[in-house]
């Protein structure tokens, strides 16, 4: 252990996009807040810490093997270190697929509940609407599949959603609407609090962006 490396600032601005990634549950947490009962949303907020921590702890935990196993040549896919053709390794990948196929329904919900709408106000009977909700759903997982297996440099490509869009989205914008709503009720400390979580969002990830961008043309 003491011949690794524990920082690697290099690679700073894609953990930056990647860990931002990771937790880019935002937008789910306000949908599943909204659908759930009165009796139990109080609840909600304890329930959300508790799934961070533990998804955090996950993560700490599988990264810190990885890099314990293969060092300085862990590679950005994991499953790259693996045997390839290997029935360990497909069941890995087969496993890992069904969780994102499963999870994939939750995390578009919201932008199902923007764009579908549109698309069903034309439509009249309850049977066409659901077929027509089927085949734009199929659709949109179909684009965003060949997204992923065409596009090179698919790690970049997370690590620069990450770092501009979801960095926005989870950083600046609520951040600057909680104090547009609650700046008058708050100290002077939470809206430093809040005003520096606004600046690290939008230094963070113009910074990070422009550093992967840089990486991506450069290969």
């Amino acid at each position: 252990i003491a011949s690794y490396s524990m920082v690697n600032w290099a690679g700073f601005p894609a953990f930056f996009g990647i860990a931002i990634f990771a937790y880019s549950a935002h937008a789910e947490c306000l949908t599943i807040a909204q659908d759930l009962p009165k009796a139990t949303r109080n609840a909600y907020p304890s329930i959300l810490l508790n799934s961070f921590l533990g998804i955090t702890a996950l993560y700490v935990l599988f990264g810190g093997a990885c890099y314990y196993l293969f060092g300085a040549a862990t590679p950005d896919i994991i499953f790259d270190a693996m045997a390839k053709g290997d029935w360990l390794t497909n069941l890995v990948k087969a496993s890992v697929s069904a969780v994102l196929l499963s999870q994939l329904p939750i995390t578009m919900l919201p932008a199902f509940d923007l764009m579908e709408p549109p698309l069903l106000a034309k439509v009249d009977s309850e049977a066409q609407r659901g077929a027509v909700r089927v085949a734009f759903r199929l659709a949109t997982v179909a684009a965003m599949a060949y997204v992923a297996l065409a596009l090179p440099f698919f790690f970049d490509l997370m690590s620069l959603v990450g770092s501009f869009s979801t960095g926005l989205l989870g950083f600046v914008l609520p951040t600057l609407i909680y104090l547009r709503l609650k700046g008058t009720e708050l100290s002077a400390a939470k809206k430093a609090l809040n005003y520096g979580i606004c600046a690290l969002g939008a230094f963070g990830g113009l910074y990070c962006s422009w550093e992967v961008l840089v990486g991506m043309m450069a290969r």
